[in-house]
């Protein structure tokens, strides 16, 4: 039987960024990365510092500098999400809307299912799981949410462009935010 994480909620959290990159790729807005990458680049880069992302949340004894600073970039990523792209509110939360970052129609649901545990599991991780010594790495994580929030807006700009250049690959879902 294999044996319990030793930070589950920081696992959740590396987890579910992997949820978050593959349920964008699979609802047609592609790979974070992507527009610097290429499709397989940014793959092979998620595949590779995702994974041990995991394992080392899930398993290191202590909580590595690199995991603590991921705790606080997926923080800042989720809300990024929910400050960059288009929201509606549902009794004051704010909502993904169809419209978000060109999203398939219909996925937008799904992405908030995504986006609220990715951003609520991170905060655990933080209250919960991290340590004093590593709470300033944390913040740098969060402090980088202003340059995700350019790349996002520059990624979204990309994909609009190749989807109008290569409509045959991205009429999976795409559409123009």
């Amino acid at each position: 039987m294999p044996k319990a994480a030793r930070r589950p909620w920081t696992t959740a959290t590396a987890a579910l960024t992997a949820v978050h990159n593959a349920y964008e790729l699979a609802g047609g807005t592609g790979l974070p990365g992507q527009a610097l990458l290429g499709l397989p680049g940014a793959a092979a880069l998620n595949l590779l510092l995702l994974s041990r992302l995991i394992v080392r949340s899930a398993n290191a004894l202590a909580l590595s500098p690199g995991v603590a600073v991921h705790t606080g970039v997926a923080a800042g990523a989720s809300l990024v999400h929910l400050v960059v792209f288009e929201t509606r509110r549902w009794n004051g939360l704010p909502l993904l809307t169809e419209n978000a970052e060109g999203l398939a129609p219909g996925w937008d649901r799904g992405y908030n299912l995504v986006i609220y545990p990715w951003l609520g599991s991170s905060l655990l991780a933080l209250g919960r799981e991290t340590p004093p010594s590593r709470r300033r790495l944390v913040a740098l994580g969060f402090a980088l949410a202003p340059v995700i929030a350019v790349n996002a807006v520059a990624q979204q700009r990309w994909l609009d462009g190749q989807a109008a250049q290569r409509p045959r690959w991205w009429n999976r879902g795409h559409r123009q935010a």
